[in-house]
Formats: C-alpha cells, sequence, structure tokens
C-alpha cells in the first residue's frame, strides 16, 4: 500500500524579457511556479487556468498543450512527493495577488545562483538549469 497521497500539481512557466515569474505563499520563505494542485476529472490545462485565475486574476494562454517539463518533488514543507507538470504560459493585464499569494517576483537566471532568494529546491535544480539549457533564461 502506498502511505502517499498522488498529488499532480500543474505549474506555469512565464517568461518575459528572460525573467521568470514566481510567487510565495504567506509564511512558506521560497518562491515557487504560479499554479496548484488540480481537481478531480480536471485537465492540466483547465486546472492551470483555474489557478492563475485564482491566484493572480489573470487569464493565461497555454502555450503548448503538452508540458514543458515533469518532474517529482519532494516539498520542503510536506515530505512526500509531487508530481509536477510546468506548461510554458502567457498572460495579458496586469496581476492582482490573492490570499493565497504574498508575493509575485520576476527573476532572472543570476538571481538563482545568489543567496538573496530563497526557492524550492526543484525549481533551482531542475527547472532553472532546463531553462538557461534551452536559451529561455
Amino acid at each position: 500500500m502506498n502511505r502517499y497521497r498522488d498529488i499532480d500539481r500543474i505549474g506555469a512557466i512565464i517568461i518575459r524579457d528572460k525573467k521568470l515569474l514566481l510567487v510565495t505563499g504567506s509564511g512558506t520563505g521560497y518562491f515557487w511556479t504560479p499554479g496548484g494542485k488540480r481537481e478531480k476529472e480536471e485537465s492540466h490545462i483547465d486546472a492551470l487556468k483555474r489557478e492563475i485565475d485564482e491566484e493572480m486574476s489573470v487569464k493565461i494562454n497555454v502555450k503548448d498543450k503538452e508540458p514543458y517539463i515533469s518532474y517529482y518533488d519532494v516539498r520542503e514543507t510536506i515530505f512526500y512527493p509531487i508530481q509536477n507538470y510546468c506548461y510554458l504560459a502567457d498572460f495579458q493585464g496586469e496581476i492582482v495577488i490573492n490570499d493565497e499569494i504574498e508575493e509575485h517576483k520576476w527573476f532572472t537566471k543570476e538571481d538563482f545562483f545568489g543567496n538573496d532568494y530563497n526557492f524550492l529546491n526543484s525549481i533551482k535544480k531542475i527547472l532553472v538549469p532546463k531553462l538557461i539549457e534551452d536559451g529561455l533564461l
């Protein structure tokens, strides 16, 4: 019997001018991709659109129906694996964050090599290296 819950987390990779948009929530102390958990019977794309609208009050355009990257992650706060599916996306309008989100920030690739900010380990060790390798950051 698997003692872990199966959790799919759908994230948006939003890049403008070689800067990656990340968010942080109240009291977490680190940044992650905007998005969230998929509800039962919800598609990845529908979940991502719903989560981004709830968190940042913007409508996103997902660039491809297949994930740009997917990976397992063990979150520092919950200690069980989460399957992450991250999609390249963009949005129009101005971000208005809700109660779930404390701050949003655009990060350059140099920001990931300093100690000024805390990121989920998977952001720093899996996602950002791929974005740099692909010339997106």
